[in-house]
C-alpha cells in the first residue's frame, strides 16, 4: 500500500509541476495523470469506462505519462470560489478510477474464489508476506510455465484444477499407463497441485500461487514403494516441455542415511544440463517432517546441489515445529500447522480440504513462486533461480527459540532451520525482469585430510580437523559446499557434525537423531551446505565431530571439501553491502541486512533489520505519504483494498501422511 501511493504520490506530483511548468496546466476537473505502465494495461482490460479518454503526453522528460479524461464529466475552467468544491468532488469520483487502475488484477484473482478469506498465506492475513498479491498486481500468474507435479497422483478432472492440466502429458509410473489419477483414496498430489495452479475466479474452493501456470501430473509414490528406475524416469518426464518439478516426497524421516540411486542422480544432473533447452530444469523439494530430532542432510535428495530445498513457517513466525534441522535448504515458505493454522487447498473427488501442515506444502507454494519468476524471465537457469531465491528471501524478524541467526561472511543473515528465510515473490519477480546470467561455475575439490581421530569413551567427547584453502582455489564467490567424510560411532543419533568456515560462519550438518541412538555403524557420506553462499573460501575450514554421550565410542577418518562458485561477482551491484558503512557516514541498505547510521559520521551501529525498509525508504515513505495528501488535493485519490470472498470448506481428517 505505501510503496503504491509512494510511487504514484510522487509521480503525481512531478507529474503536477512539470505541466505546470511547460505551460500546460490542466483545467478540467474530469481529468488526471497516470503512469503508463498502468494506463496501457487496463485500457485493454475493461478496467475504464467506454467514455474515458486515454492521451499520451508529450513532455520533456515524461513520456511515459497518460492523460485521462473522463468524457462524462463536464468540464470547465476552475475558479478560486471553486477550488473547495472541485477538491470534494475529485475526492470522490476520481477515487473509484484510481482503484480500477491499480487493483483491478488483484481483485479479479480472487474474490470469486470461495476459500480466499482463509488462505492466510496469500491474502496478507498474517505477516510477513509472501508478497504473492503483489507479484499478481505487476502481471504474472505463472502464464507459459509448466510444474510436473511427482507425487501420488492427480486428480486432473478436479473442478479447481482441470483447466490448468496440461492434457496428453501426464504419466503414471505405477501403472504405466497415460492416467495419473491417484488410487486407494490419496490426494497428496492433488493437494500440492491445488497450492500452485487451483483455478482463479471459478467460485470454487482455492486459488493458487501460479494460478496460470500449467500442471502435469506424474504418479510414482504407491503403497509399493518405488524403484530407481521409476524414480529416474519420473525426474526426466516430458523433460523438453517441463520448468519445474516440484517433489513433496523423500525417504523415512528421523533415522538413517538415505540417497538416491545412480539411475535417478544422473537424472538430476542431466535435469539441470538437459532440461528448458539447456538452461536446466528446477527441482522443489520438501526438506522434511522429522522435528527438530532430525536433519535432512541425511536426505540426498534434499542435499543435492541440482535440488532446492525448501522448509516451513508457520503462522505466527516461527519455524513449523515439524521443520528439519537443515543447512541445505535455501528458503522457507508457509506450510501450516496444526498448532496455528493449516492450509487450504484441493482434495479428492472435487473436494476442498483445510487440514494441511508439512513441507509438503511448502514447497508447491515455493514452486509456484518460482513460476511466476520464470514467467518474468523465461531465460533464467537453474543456478539463476538459487540465486534469485537468496537475494530476495528475508529473514524478518523471524525468531525460533532453539536455533539464532547468523550474518554469515557474505554478510546474509542464514539461519539452521529457515535457510534464507522467508521467500518474496514480488521482489523475485522484480529482479527476475532485469536479470543478468550469473557467471559459469567453478568447482574445486580440496586434499582428502585423514586425521583417523578416535573418540574414546569417557574420556573425549569430540575431536576436531582442519583444511586450508589457499590461492589455487579461484572460487571468490560461495554458492555449494559439499563435505565428504568417512566417520563411524556406537550411536549414530549421537553423532553432532559442524563445520565453521573462514569466515566464522557454522553449517550444522548433523545433530542429534533420536531414533538413531541404539544404531551403531559406519558411513561415507556427502553432506552439503548453502549456508556459506556468497563467502569467500581462503583460508581454514574446521570440522568438529562430537558424539554428546559419553558412552560411546567413534571414529573421524577422513574428509575433504567440494567447493561450487565463481571467481567474479554473480550480482555486481545488487547484493553488495559494506560491513560498516556507518566509518564512512553511508547508509547499507541490503537484502539481508540494513545499517542504520545515526549520529556523527564515524559513528559505528549493529545490524538493524526492518523488515525491508531501510532508513532512507522509510522517509522516502514519510515523504510519499504526505506527497500523497497533497495529490489528493489536486485530483488523485486514496487506493481502496479489494474485498475478498468467503465461503465454507469440509474439514478433512486425515492421518500423519508418510510424504514430506
Amino acid at each position: 500500500m505505501l510503496k503504491i501511493v509512494l510511487k504514484y504520490g510522487i509521480i503525481s506530483i512531478v507529474t503536477f509541476f512539470v505541466i505546470n511548468c511547460n505551460g500546460q496546466r490542466l483545467h478540467y476537473i474530469n481529468q488526471f495523470v497516470v503512469w503508463c505502465d498502468k494506463a496501457e494495461n487496463v485500457i485493454h482490460e475493461g478496467a475504464l469506462k467506454e467514455n474515458v479518454k486515454i492521451e499520451k503526453l508529450n513532455i520533456s522528460g515524461h513520456d511515459c505519462l497518460y492523460l485521462v479524461t473522463d468524457m462524462s464529466k463536464p468540464k470547465g475552467i476552475k475558479t478560486a470560489e471553486q477550488d473547495t468544491d472541485t477538491v470534494e468532488k475529485l475526492k470522490t469520483e476520481l477515487k473509484v478510477k484510481k482503484v480500477e487502475q491499480l487493483e483491478y488484477k488483484e481483485r479479479i484473482t480472487k474474490t470469486l474464489d470461495t476459500q480466499w478469506s482463509n488462505l492466510w498465506h496469500l491474502n496478507g492475513a498474517v505477516s510477513p508476506s509472501l508478497k504473492v498479491q503483489e507479484a499478481w498486481n505487476l502481471g504474472y500468474n505463472g502464464s507459459g510455465i509448466t510444474i510436473a507435479v511427482v507425487d501420488d497422483g492427480v486428480e486432473i478432472t478436479h473442478t479447481d484444477l482441470d483447466a490448468n492440466m496440461k492434457n496428453g502429458s501426464h504419466y503414471d509410473y505405477v501403472s504405466n499407463d497415460a492416467d495419473p489419477d491417484p488410487r486407494d483414496g490419496n490426494d497428496h498430489g492433488t493437494r500440492c497441485s491445488g497450492l500452485i495452479v487451483a483455478e482463479a475466479n471459478n467460485n470454487e474452493c482455492t486459488v493458487g500461487v501460479a494460478y496460470g501456470a500449467k500442471v502435469i501430473g506424474v504418479r510414482l509414490l504407491s503403497s509399493s514403494g518405488t524403484t530407481d528406475l521409476d524414480e529416474s524416469k519420473s525426474l526426466s518426464h516430458q523433460r523438453s516441455v517441463v520448468d519445474i518439478y516440484t517433489n513433496s516426497w523423500g525417504p523415512p524421516d528421523g533415522y538413517g542415511y538415505f540417497e538416491p540411486g545412480s539411475l535417478t542422480k544422473a537424472e538430476l544432473l542431466n535435469g539441470v544440463t538437459l532440461g528448458r533447452s539447456g538452461k536446466g530444469a528446477i527441482f522443489t523439494w520438501a526438506a522434511g517432517n522429522g522435528y527438530k530430532s532430525d536433519n535432512c542432510n541425511a536426505d540426498g535428495y534434499v542435499n543435492s546441489i541440482y535440488t532446492i530445498g525448501v522448509t516451513s513457517l508457520d503462522s505466527t513466525g516461527v519455524p513449523a515445529f515439524y521443520s528439519e534441522v537443515c543447512a541445505a535448504a535455501l528458503a522457507t515458505t508457509y506450510g501450516g500447522t496444526s498448532t496455528s493454522r493449516y492450509l487450504y487447498s484441493t482434495g479428492q473427488s472435487d473436494g476442498c480440504v483445510s487440514d494441511l501442515q508439512g513441507t509438503s506444502f511448502s514447497t508447491p507454494v515455493a514452486a509456484g513462486i518460482i513460476a511466476l519468476a520464470l514467467q518474468a524471465n523465461p531465460n533464467l537457469n537453474w543456478r539463476d533461480v538459487q540465486h534469485l531465491i537468496v537475494l530476495t528471501s528475508k529473514k524478518y524478524s523471524l525468531t525460533d527459540s532453539d536455533y539464532s541467526w547468523q550474518l554469515n561472511g557474505a554478510n546474509k543473515y542464514v539461519h539452521p532451520r529457515l535457510g534464507f528465510g522467508l521467500m518474496n515473490a514480488e521482489d523475485m519477480v522484480k529482479y527476475s525482469s532485469n536479470w543478468t546470467q550469473v557467471p559459469s561455475q567453478i568447482i574445486f575439490q580440496s586434499s582428502t585430510s585423514s586425521p583417523n581421530l578416535y573418540i574414546s569413551a569417557p574420556s573425549t567427547a569430540s575431536v576436531s580437523d582442519s583444511i586450508t584453502i589457499g590461492s589455487s582455489c579461484s572460487i571468490v564467490y560461495l554458492e555449494h559446499v559439499q563435505i565428504q567424510i568417512s566417520f563411524q560411532s556406537q550411536s549414530m543419533g549421537h553423532v553432532e557434525l559442524t563445520l565453521t568456515s573462514p569466515s566464522g560462519t557454522n553449517s550444522y550438518l548433523m545433530t542429534k537423531r533420536y531414533q538413531d541412538f541404539r544404531v551403531s555403524g559406519s558411513y561415507t557420506w556427502t553432506f552439503m551446505t548453502v549456508q556459506h553462499w556468497g563467502e569467500a573460501p581462503q583460508g581454514q575450514w574446521n570440522l568438529k565431530m562430537v558424539i554428546n554421550y559419553n558412552w560411546y565410542s567413534g571414529n573421524l577418518y577422513t574428509w575433504k571439501l567440494i567447493l561450487y562458485g565463481t571467481q567474479t561477482d554473480p550480482l555486481p551491484n545488487i547484493d553488495a553491502c559494506s560491513v560498516t558503512p556507518c566509518t564512512s557516514g553511508q547508509n547499507c541498505t541490503g537484502n539481508n541486512y540494513e545499517y542504520k547510521c545515526t549520529g556523527g559520521s564515524n559513528e559505528s551501529k549493529g545490524s538493524n533489520d526492518t523488515g525491508g525498509y531501510s532508513s532512507t525508504t522509510i522517509a522516502a515513505i514519510a515523504g510519499g505519504t504526505f506527497g500523497a495528501f497533497i495529490v489528493i488535493c489536486v485530483g488523485i485519490g486514496c487506493i481502496l483494498k479489494a474485498k475478498a470472498g468467503t465461503g465454507k470448506v469440509a474439514s478433512k481428517t486425515d492421518a500423519s501422511d508418510s510424504y514430506a
